[in-house]
């Protein structure tokens, strides 16, 4: 899934403080051709076509962390190759899921039971 951020991984920014120009370069550096990139020490960026999209890929992108550490700890996981990296990103240009999604906050709703 790290392919659908837009290559073979996921940048991380240097750290710079919080608030700055150099923070801001950082970041914008680790995005370029990216739609996603963790920032060293602060937390990560995410971007989308709309809102929905951004928080979509921000889920996302907290899921495939959440994976890769839980796969670190019983092992060194499989890492693919840019071969296969390139040959999934070739597969996203095509891949249009069924039907939309509701909006992240409209399905958190419906699971607290309030719509």
């Amino acid at each position: 899934m790290i392919a659908a951020f837009g290559g073979s991984s996921v940048r991380v920014a240097d750290y710079a403080l919080y608030g700055t120009a150099e923070l801001s370069a950082a970041a914008l550096s680790a995005l370029e051709g990216r739609s996603a990139c963790l920032l060293a020490n602060h937390g990560m960026i995410a971007c989308g076509r709309d809102l929905d999209h951004a928080m979509a890929n921000a889920v996302e992108l907290e899921t495939i962390a959440r994976q890769y550490v839980l796969a670190r700890s019983v092992g060194e996981p499989v890492i693919l190759t840019d071969a296969e990296i390139d040959q999934a990103l070739a597969g996203f240009a095509s891949y249009r899921p069924q039907g939309k999604r509701p909006a992240p906050a409209a399905r958190a709703k419906r699971r607290a039971g309030a719509g």
